[in-house]
C-alpha cells in the first residue's frame, strides 16, 4: 500500500509494507517508539567490508575503500642506508655518511659530482603492487648561484630480487631516473618524486628486493658542482 500523510502520530502500530513515494522529508520515532524493518534504497556503494568509508550528514555511507598496505610510506634515513663497498654491488663505492655541514644534528649521505657513489636498501615488495614511488629528499651542498644552469643531479637505480625458494637474480642494468633539480640561489632541501613501474625494473610483487641508488655524475643532465646531500629515501607502492 502507499501512505502519503505528513505525519503518523499516536497511532499505535502501523502495518505495512508502507511505500513512501518521492519522499524527501525525514522519518522519526518519538516517545520511545521504534521504526523497524526499513528497506533502504541502494547508496551506490557495493556491499562489503571496507577499511575507510565516507559518511554524509545523514549517516549514509557514500563511498568505501580498502587500504593498500603498500601505500604506507617506507622510510630509509641516511644513517640506515647500506654502504656499498664490495664487488657484490653493481657500483662498489659507497656514499659516505656525514653530518650536514649547515645542520650538524642531521646525518646525510654525500654524493660527489666526480665519483659514482651509492647507497643500498632492502625491502619486500608488497603483494599487489604495480608501481614503486620513490621520493628523494636532499639538498645541494652549495647553491649553484643566481642564474646558473648547473642545477641537475641524476641518479641511477639498480635492483635485484631474492625470490622464495629460487635463485637470486642478477643485478639489473642501471635505470636512469628523472633529474633532480635544486634551487639556484639557496641550498634548501628539495623533494623529488618519481613513479616507476615494477615491470620496467623487472621486479615482481611479493619478492624481497635489493636496490642501489647511485649518483651518475657522467650523465648529461648531472651538472651540479659539488656534493648532493641525501637525507632520506621514501618508498610507497601502488
Amino acid at each position: 500500500m502507499s501512505y502519503t500523510p505528513s505525519k503518523i502520530e499516536n497511532s499505535g502500530t502501523v502495518l505495512g509494507p508502507i511505500t513512501l513515494e518521492n519522499f524527501t522529508g525525514s522519518i522519526q520515532a518519538t516517545q520511545s517508539g521504534n521504526v523497524t524493518n526499513i528497506d533502504l534504497g541502494a547508496s551506490g556503494v557495493t556491499a562489503g567490508t571496507y577499511s575507510s568509508v565516507t559518511v554524509n550528514s545523514k549517516g549514509l555511507v557514500t563511498s568505501g575503500s580498502s587500504a593498500f598496505y603498500g601505500g604506507m610510506p617506507v622510510v630509509f634515513q641516511a644513517g640506515s642506508l647500506d654502504f656499498p663497498n664490495n664487488s657484490n654491488w653493481p657500483q662498489t663505492t659507497g656514499a659516505f655518511a656525514e653530518s650536514d655541514p649547515t645542520n650538524a644534528s642531521l646525518t646525510v649521505r654525500a654524493f660527489d659530482d666526480t665519483l659514482v657513489t651509492g647507497v643500498g636498501f632492502l625491502y619486500t615488495i608488497p603483494t599487489g603492487a604495480v608501481n614503486m614511488i620513490i621520493n628523494i629528499k636532499g639538498r645541494a651542498n652549495t647553491a649553484p648561484g643566481n642564474g646558473s644552469s648547473n642545477t641537475g643531479v641524476v641518479f641511477n637505480l639498480y635492483s635485484r630480487q631474492f625470490p622464495n625458494n629460487a635463485a637470486i637474480t642478477s643485478w639489473s642494468s642501471a635505470y636512469t631516473m628523472t633529474t633532480v633539480t635544486v634551487p639556484t640561489v639557496n641550498a634548501y632541501f628539495v623533494y623529488s618524486t618519481q613513479t616507476i613501474s615494477l615491470s620496467t625494473l623487472g621486479l615482481t610483487a611479493g619478492n624481497l628486493a635489493q636496490f642501489e641508488l647511485c649518483r651518475n655524475g657522467a650523465a648529461t643532465g648531472d651538472n651540479l658542482v659539488g656534493s648532493f646531500l641525501l637525507a632520506e629515501i621514501q618508498l610507497t607502492w601502488s
